[in-house]
């Protein structure tokens, strides 16, 4: 016998020996983490403003927040963020966030994109500001906030017509993320309320500066952040309606049968055995 098709003998049968699961490939398919962006909008008139535009294309679904980390002319860095947006994949969302600079000088501005957890850099550039803003006094604008442990409620009374209002915030927490707030314009005499979202690193009471900026001047309020004095007695309150509902609830399959006249049936006594 030759050798090379004995060779070729024992080479086939021992690989049609192989069991089926040693011979199987595992195919994994990577979830893509992708965006992109068709406009990055920048103006300083009253408040640096700037409005991004973030589409995913990738195959997460993502929670997304645009932020700006701002050095100002003495080299401090400041950062200011949009609300968080969830993007389901092929949707987009427009980002916007501000920045209230009272110095006049040259700043400069490093764009990311918070997506997924990840922070992407997705533009950087320099800017000159001049504050053109006069300060409102108290007759012009009243302000009155409170808050919880994670939004900060304003009431906004003006006795002047206000337009292209926003709510700043001015100085906290470096590691707590505050949202802006965009109010728009309200009319003398009107009353305008507004919430502003925050999320802090490790809640404990802080006293935050926020601006009110709007195309007619600008107003700083001092806000003492507090949790919710009511929110416990208003969860006690409800949990109790709630027992009290449920067992009224159950009480009611609990009735007396009726009778076919209507009555509800009096419940039967055992006959006494007469004496004999």
């Amino acid at each position: 016998m030759e050798i090379k098709p004995l060779v070729l003998f024992v080479f086939l049968a021992f690989a049609f020996s192989v069991p089926a699961s040693a011979m199987s490939v595992d195919i994994e398919i990577m979830d893509a983490l992708n965006g992109r962006s068709s406009f990055l909008e920048f103006n300083n008139t009253t408040a640096a403003y700037f409005s991004f535009d973030w589409e995913n294309i990738g195959s997460l679904d993502c929670n997304a927040r645009l932020r700006v980390d701002i050095t100002d002319p003495e080299g401090r860095v400041n950062s200011v963020w949009s609300r968080e947006i969830p993007l389901a994949p092929g949707d987009s969302g427009l980002f916007e966030a501000y920045y209230f600079p009272k110095e006049r000088g040259r700043y400069r501005a490093e764009i990311y994109m918070q997506y997924c957890n990840e922070f992407l850099r997705v533009s950087r550039f320099n800017f000159t500001y001049s504050p053109a803003n006069q300060l409102l006094s108290s007759g012009d604008l009243k302000i009155s906030a409170s808050s919880d442990e994670d939004e900060v409620f304003f009431s906004l009374d003006p006795k002047i017509d206000l337009t292209g209002v926003r709510i700043i915030p001015l100085s906290h927490p470096k590691t707590w993320i505050f949202e802006p707030a965009k109010v728009g314009e309200i009319s003398a005499g009107t009353h305008k309320e507004a919430v502003l979202g925050y999320k802090p690193a490790v809640w404990m009471p802080r006293n935050v500066t926020f601006a009110v900026v709007s195309d007619e001047g600008y107003r700083e309020v001092n806000v003492q952040l507090e949790r919710g004095k009511n929110h416990t007695s208003t969860l006690i309150f409800l949990l109790a309606l709630a027992l009290i509902i449920s067992i009224a609830f159950n009480l009611s399959f609990f009735k007396l049968p009726k009778r076919p006249d209507g009555k509800e049936k009096e419940k039967e006594e055992t006959p006494r055995k007469g004496k004999k």
